[in-house]
């Protein structure tokens, strides 16, 4: 059954910027190409929502740095529990937080939340931006952690955002209603930039794709709070 996030932290959460306001919202799991699926319903409307966490290449070793303080963080928690549990990111504000960034505070909220869950129950996790979903799969005399985080590593290129959104569209095709494809940047240069023209035209080439695509209900793409696509 999804996980029902509505009345928690997480639709505050920044990554939501500029979205209508959601009277819904459901993690249904992470899905091909850096994608984390939802199911969302703003405006009275059910919606599927995709959201992708991403950063350039030329900046990838501060993603690989969070994530490796993140997994000393899962880590640590898990070997302070009993039973076999999966950690799955959400959403973390890299550029805010990892230099401030203390692991065994999050892996003390990891430990106490860990705690309250029976096997097969799961909950959502908040330390300062990291958002994320603790399952407890299993009972064990012995604590394990599975750790997951999925954030793309984009090129250096104008044509690098048209392209995960057209994977985004792509993954989206056969959905039974309307479709908002969400990239989160994690860039301290954000990859999108509206004053470049090659990378505006290639937006405005799958726009255009997807315009002339038959498809019965909207995809929406947004990029930081910016809808660079609007519904088709």
């Amino acid at each position: 059954m999804p996980l029902d996030l509505i009345t928690t932290e997480f639709p505050s959460a920044g990554i939501f910027t500029g979205l209508p306001k959601f009277t819904a919202l459901s993690f249904l799991g992470a899905v091909p190409s850096h994608f984390l699926k939802y199911r969302i319903v703003a405006g009275g409307v059910e919606q599927e929502l995709l959201t992708a966490s991403v950063i350039r290449r030329s900046e990838a070793m501060v993603w690989e740095g969070a994530k490796d303080l993140l997994g000393r963080a899962v880590a640590t928690a898990a070997g302070r529990v009993r039973g076999i549990y999966a950690f799955e990111l959400l959403a973390f504000n890299v550029q805010q937080e990892l230099a401030s960034f203390n692991f065994n505070e999050l892996s003390q909220v990891l430990v106490n939340s860990a705690l309250l869950l029976h096997p097969g129950g799961e909950m959502l996790i908040r330390y300062c931006s990291v958002f994320g979903v603790l399952r407890k799969l299993v009972d064990e005399a012995w604590g394990k952690m599975h750790f997951t985080a999925v954030a793309g590593i984009l090129p250096d290129e104008p044509g690098s955002i048209a392209a995960l959104l057209g994977r985004g569209l792509k993954t989206t095709a056969s959905a039974a209603g309307p479709v908002i494809i969400l990239v989160n940047d994690l860039s301290a240069v954000p990859l999108y930039d509206s004053n470049c023209c090659q990378q505006q035209a290639a937006l405005a080439k799958l726009e255009k794709k997807l315009t002339k695509s038959v498809v019965p209900f909207p995809r929406e793409c947004w990029v930081e709070g910016v809808r660079i696509i609007p519904g088709q």
